[in-house]
């Protein structure tokens, strides 16, 4: 008897049946939130072979002599190739092989038959084969029609053997359950980190929702202890906690397994314990497949058939800028809640002490299994993931833990099927450096970035901020710029379009583009999920809505960066370098129309926006003159291109190129005005900054927009420098922390926090930090190296050492200071001492204002801050694109700061290495060197008085560039750079 059902796809995979031939297995949940398993027969593996012109048959017969047996069909059909337009479709041959490994196995061996020219989708994974072939998107829903089965094949709540499986539109999700758990393990050696390979786990604390038999929580004990609550079980050893843990996943049937830092430690570590005990790692929904993990950058992925995995930690990095990502100030900054105060150290001897000893280490295990779960709850974290998963058609597990690339590629794949278009494999290493060697030949540009007009803009003049709504995705609408429609030769058509660059594409009414068409689709969805949500009055469907917009949003803004992806399956140069330069038109063509048309003055443009200073001191005048300019400018545009009024600046501090600071206004939906300071650039938060520090610019900051008093602000830093000196300062903002990843003496430079260990371990042993521990930290006065003079705040407390008022100053506090007063003509020595009142109409903008200008960059810096290598696929990369804090090559998360500093580190030492055989003179001993030491001492009297001999101006150019690159961005060099510079900075 056939039943009906609809079910929401949770997962995706496929089996090989009795038969030798591939079963498709959709896992996924019912509307009534029971777990199901939709099996599915008869749908094979294939790809496409083009060949020579007139050599499809000689090559087919070449194919099924050469793989009898695995190729069950070959048959002759027309496709359109991927690159450059076409007016007809080419002939290419489809091959369909018995099991989805034989393609891997036959696709290198075709491409080297005589005749092959090119082997198309021969790489999809197979699951994906059949979600786009039957129309099924990620964590959508389908109606299966079939018959129920049972067999021992999955771990769910039914099973149906489909005859007929097709997408559906159904409201909302499934009920979804959602298990975080959390271990504890106890360490041999108090000085290093738990060792899988023989440090037991001691404690499992789990956190369900919705909860598990009437319970929220569980506590599993590896050991008989008295309880000091209902949802604590206790097992004779870790072996039968372990087999308990898997029994009540399997009970519980959880779709999500959640924790904080569960890829890198607590799934990774839990696996090897279950390894070494020999019990089953088949705790997903398949029945015949372990879970597995792979190692991959960042974090590792974790795979659990038929369950997804997200961890707390990668989405809240992913989504929150903050100084620490602990689970204690996650939880703190996020929820309002605290972990509960055991100190990692103290683990094992609650865990050896009495009854209330072990109760105190259970009620901190469960608290640390119920925060990630609060924090993924009450911040709504997966939202947004979930619709990007239906957005995309990637299942949501490849859609947490997978780059923005693999997304694109899906719909590439699914829009491509329906133009009968087919889509290249993935590139070969060989393709790929082929790839590079001609961009780095041939360049690809970026946006535009016009000079800011650097100043503190404020009174009545106001800054505009004008925004083009996805300027890329818009441009590539406008003027149908794709790899489908660009000309090889010009002479095929008589309409298209000429980008700046001279590429050349179609116009639309000749041949919409692949890309064009995909970006129409998604934005004309986003409008319609806007509007449905201002109409939306339920606040849980408004949420909803909200997160499909910011998904398709974050889809359409995700293609121009693969045109350019070193590893895309479609990349062409010529589509990346037009869409760019269209957009530096765009940003030019603006700028021009607005100081000519209007006679106003552009302070700052940067890729898609324009700002623009006008004189009135009237927020609504300004948001009047903001919505006529942009509304006329867009009339000038072609469609759907649109240039829109965003905010005004009521004050401004404009820096220097992508550093600014604005009291911003924004009007709200009930028309009322709604203020904040909004920076970029500036940073307020760096992990290594004592807490003063963020305060402190952020009170410089408010106070130069808010009330626009220059000595103010000078006051104001004299004072906490002045406090400082006279110890008024409290030790709690003045703390450092940082993790002892190793053992203190395996670290080769010395680190703060890894000496104080040292220290800590020699006056109290059993206090002694351990390997992941985090150390606070204060500098003290004294002698030696700063590293040394780390102390334990208690202990400076309770000893009343001095705290070290000029590191604090030096180091930590006057070189951001100095990057936001700088530019308005505030020197260090102003800061320092007592000087004269400056009078404000000094820093303000325009006729009021004595312009500073940015230091010039010298070739040398240029070429540092433009170009910078992501430290995960180790592909060049502009600065610029760095600074949005993802690698456009391979989509990774990246710190620009870091990049910056370590491509001034190899810089710095190609100029070393160019210099090496230049001498220098002792002035003490008279003696000369032709090699440079680093230590920048004397090698034969130790003094430090070596003067340089090289006379060469471009030399000395770039030291002084790098010292001003240096501090102008706050750089933290290694100490092979800052001892070269130590040496050279002497010269005379």
């Amino acid at each position: 008897m056939l039943v009906t059902k609809k079910v929401q796809v949770i997962d995706c995979d496929y089996i090989i049946g009795s038969g030798n031939g591939p079963i498709i297995r959709i896992f996924g949940k019912d509307l009534e939130g029971k777990s199901c398993c939709v099996y599915y027969k008869g749908f094979y593996p294939y790809f496409y072979v083009k060949t020579v012109d007139g050599k499809e048959k000689i090559v087919a017969e070449a194919i099924v002599e050469k793989f009898k047996g695995v190729v069950i069909n070959i048959s002759l059909e027309e496709k359109y190739l991927p690159i450059g337009f076409q007016k007809s479709p080419s002939k290419v041959l489809k091959v369909t092989v018995n099991r989805p490994a034989q393609v891997k196995d036959i696709r290198d061996d075709i491409k080297r038959i005589d005749g092959v020219e090119e082997v198309y989708e021969a790489d999809i994974l197979f699951k994906y084969r059949f979600l786009i072939d039957h129309d099924i998107w990620g964590f959508s829903w389908i109606e299966v029609k079939g018959n129920y089965v049972k067999t021992t094949l999955s771990k769910v709540n039914y099973e149906i053997e489909a005859e007929e499986i097709k997408p559906i539109e159904e409201n909302g999700n499934a009920p979804l359950k959602i298990m975080s758990f959390d271990i504890e393990c106890v360490p041999h050696d108090l000085m290093s980190l738990p060792d899988p390979s023989r440090d037991s786990v001691v404690i499992i604390s789990l956190a369900f929702h919705p909860p598990f038999m009437g319970s929220e929580t569980k506590v599993l004990v590896a050991k008989y202890v008295k309880k000091a609550n209902s949802d604590i079980e206790c097992f004779e050893n870790e072996e039968e906690m372990l087999k308990g843990f898997i029994d009540i996943i399997e009970k519980y049937d959880p779709d999500i397994i959640t924790g904080f830092n569960i890829l890198n430690f607590d799934f990774p570590y839990i696996i090897k314990r279950l390894k070494s005990l020999n019990i089953s790692r088949k705790f997903g929904r398949a029945e015949d497949k372990n879970v597995t993990i792979q190692s991959a950058g960042e974090n590792n992925k974790v795979s659990v058939p038929g369950r997804v995995v997200v961890d707390v930690r990668a989405l809240v990095k992913a989504d929150f800028h903050l100084k620490r990502y602990t689970l204690e100030h996650v939880a703190e900054k996020l929820i309002n809640e605290g972990k509960l105060d055991v100190d990692y150290k103290d683990i094992p001897k609650l865990w050896a002490g009495k009854s209330g000893d072990i109760n105190k280490l259970i009620d901190y295990a469960r608290k640390d299994a119920v925060l990630p779960l609060k924090i993924l709850l009450e911040k709504r974290l997966l939202d947004k993931y979930f619709e990007l998963s239906k957005v995309s058609g990637l299942l949501l597990q490849d859609v947490i833990s997978g780059g923005q690339s693999s997304r694109v590629e899906g719909l590439l794949l699914r829009y491509g099927k329906k133009r009968n278009l087919i889509i290249p494999c993935k590139p070969s290493q060989e393709e790929i450096k082929k790839r590079s060697a001609k961009r780095e030949k041939l360049g690809l540009k970026g946006a535009i970035v016009l000079d800011p007009k650097v100043g503190l803009y404020h009174g009545s003049n106001m800054i505009l901020v004008l925004d083009f709504r996805s300027l890329y995705p818009s441009l590539i609408m406008a003027y149908n710029i794709c790899f489908t429609t660009l000309l090889k030769n010009c002479e095929e058509v008589e309409k298209y379009i000429e980008a700046p660059t001279g590429a050349r594409f179609v116009t639309k009414d000749v041949k919409e583009g692949l890309l064009p068409e995909i970006l129409k689709d998604l934005m004309n969805f986003r409008v319609a999920v806007k509007k449905a949500m201002k109409a939306e009055e339920d606040p849980e469907k408004k949420r909803q809505l909200d997160a499909k917009q910011l998904a398709l949003k974050i889809m359409m803004n995700s293609f121009y960066g693969y045109t350019g992806y070193l590893r895309a399956r479609v990349y062409s140069l010529d589509v990346a370098n037009a869409i760019t330069a269209l957009g530096r038109y765009t940003i030019e063509f603006t700028r021009k129309i607005i100081e000519e048309k209007y006679g106003l003055e552009t302070v700052y443009g940067d890729t898609d926006s324009v700002l623009i200073k006008i004189n009135t001191s009237s927020l609504e005048e300004a948001a009047e003159i903001g919505e006529r300019i942009s509304k006329e400018i867009s009339k000038l545009l072609p469609q759907p291109m649109l240039l829109e009024f965003e905010k005004i600046y009521k004050s401004f501090l404009l820096l220097s190129k992508k550093r600014y600071a604005g009291w911003m206004f924004e009007k709200t939906q009930n028309g009322k005005w709604k203020d904040k300071i909004d920076t970029k650039g500036i940073e307020t938060v760096r992990r290594e900054w004592c807490d003063l520090v963020g305060e402190v610019v952020e009170k410089v900051i408010n106070m130069l927009l808010k009330q626009p008093d220059v000595n103010l602000v000078v006051n104001y830093v004299r004072d906490v420098l002045q406090k400082l000196k006279q110890g008024k300062i409290p030790i709690e903002k003045l703390i450092m922390t940082r993790t002892l990843s190793k053992s203190p003496k395996a670290y080769k430079a010395k680190q703060p926090h890894a000496y104080l260990a040292l220290k800590i371990a020699k006056r109290s042993p059993g206090s002694a930090p351990t390997i992941g521990e985090r150390i606070p930290f204060v500098i003290v006065k004294g002698k030696g190296l700063i590293a040394e003079r780390a102390e334990d705040p208690k202990y400076v407390q309770e000893n009343n050492l001095e705290i070290d008022a000029n590191y604090y100053i030096e180091k930590q506090l006057l070189p951001p200071i100095e990057r936001i007063l700088k530019p308005l003509g505030i020197t260090r020595q102003e800061l320092l001492t007592m000087g004269k009142q400056r009078e404000l109409t000094k820093f303000v903008g325009f006729e009021e204002k004595v312009e500073v200008k940015p230091v010039e960059s010298t070739s040398t810096s240029k070429a540092i801050l433009e170009e910078v290598v992501c430290p995960h696929c180790k592909n060049t990369l502009s600065f610029k694109d760095a600074e949005k804090r993802f690698c456009p090559h391979c989509f990774s998360e990246i710190d620009p700061k870091q990049l910056l500093e370590n491509a001034l580190d190899v810089e710095i030492y190609k100029l070393f290495s160019t210099f090496l055989t230049q001498s220098l003179i002792c002035m003490n001993c008279k003696r000369s060197f032709r090699r440079p030491p680093l230590s920048g001492k004397c090698p034969k009297c130790g003094s430090d008085n070596l003067v340089v001999q090289i006379d060469s101006p471009s030399f000395k150019e770039k030291i002084k560039t790098f010292e001003h690159v240096i501090n102008e961005e706050g750089l933290t060099l290694p100490k092979r750079s800052l001892e070269i510079l130590k040496t050279y900075s002497i010269i005379p």
